[in-house]
């Protein structure tokens, strides 16, 4: 229990220096580290039985993010991955995608879209896969964690933002999600003791 709690609170205390370091100018490294922390209490929470980085940060940032953006598939990003997979199943859909944004809708919901145009594919999966890309946190994995974590690109800091039909990822609305989840996350890592263990991906 002392290890467990010593560990937590030099989470916590980690995760309160990222707002000082964003504020003598390195954002970007410390939008990269929050990325990096939430993978891990991610994987804290999950243990899955394979590294899975991108399907146990997406569970997690839904699960405690307590942001209804995380979830929202951009229509714009959908029709582009549609139309890039050039598959005929998704014509259909990407008609839709483009006739919603022609009427000025930016957003849609897994589910609706899942709904209407899972019969079309012959693998539902693949329509899935589409939209985890497409969704906010899609975006966030992709685009700011993937890059600055292999490439070193710095692509949503206090500077920099990426616009996704009107919702805006930055770096603060980044620490904002990892003290968040944090917080939320925190009764469960505290009940339970597995979490920290020494194994493949410890």
């Amino acid at each position: 229990m002392e290890m467990k709690q010593a560990y937590l609170d030099d989470f916590r205390q980690r995760i309160s220096n990222l707002a000082k370091l964003a504020q003598q100018g390195y954002a970007g490294e410390a939008t990269v580290l929050a990325c990096c922390y939430l993978d891990a209490l991610g994987y804290f929470r999950y243990l899955p039985d394979r590294l899975e980085s991108r399907k146990t940060f997406m569970k997690f940032m839904l699960r405690y993010g307590k942001d209804v953006d995380l979830s929202k598939v951009s229509l714009l990003i959908l029709g582009r991955l549609v139309s890039a997979a050039r598959n005929p199943q998704g014509d259909k859909l990407l008609a839709w995608a483009k006739a919603c944004e022609a009427n000025g809708r930016k957003h849609s919901s897994s589910r609706t879209i899942l709904r209407r145009f899972k019969k079309d594919y012959s693998d539902p999966k693949q329509l899935t896969k589409l939209l985890n890309d497409a969704t906010i946190v899609g975006v966030l994995y992709n685009n700011v964690r993937s890059l600055g974590v292999h490439q070193g690109r710095f692509t949503a800091t206090n500077h920099s933002t990426i616009e996704v039909g009107g919702i805006s990822i930055n770096g603060e609305r980044i620490l904002g999600w990892l003290n968040t989840c944090f917080e939320g996350v925190l009764p469960y890592l505290k009940r339970n003791h597995r979490w920290i263990r020494f194994g493949k991906y410890a």
